[in-house]
C-alpha cells in the first residue's frame, strides 16, 4: 500500500517535527510505503491557466517541476495526508 504525505508546515518547530515523525511512524507501522514531501522546500510554479493539462496532455502539467511527481504519487496512493 502507498501513502503520500504532504507536509505543508511553514516553520520547522518542535511540535510540527514531532507530529510529522508520529504520522510517518504510524504509516510505516501500518505497512504503508510512504512518499513524504516537505512543500516549503520545493519550488512549485503556479498554474498558468493554459488548459494544456486538459487538452494536450491530460492530467500532466506543461510545467516541469515537482508538482508532476506529487500529482502522480497522489493518484497512485491509497492514503493522502495533508
Amino acid at each position: 500500500m502507498k501513502a503520500t504525505f504532504l507536509n505543508g508546515c511553514t516553520t520547522g518547530g518542535e511540535l510540527a517535527s514531532t507530529l510529522n515523525e508520529m504520522v510517518l511512524s504510524e504509516l510505516n507501522r501500518a505497512g504503508f510505503a510512504v512518499k513524504p514531501y516537505v512543500l516549503k522546500d520545493e519550488k512549485i510554479a503556479p498554474c498558468m491557466g493554459c488548459f494544456e493539462c486538459w487538452v494536450k496532455t491530460p492530467g500532466i502539467c506543461v510545467r516541469t517541476d515537482i508538482a508532476r511527481d506529487i500529482a502522480r504519487d497522489i493518484v497512485q496512493s491509497e492514503v493522502l495526508i495533508y
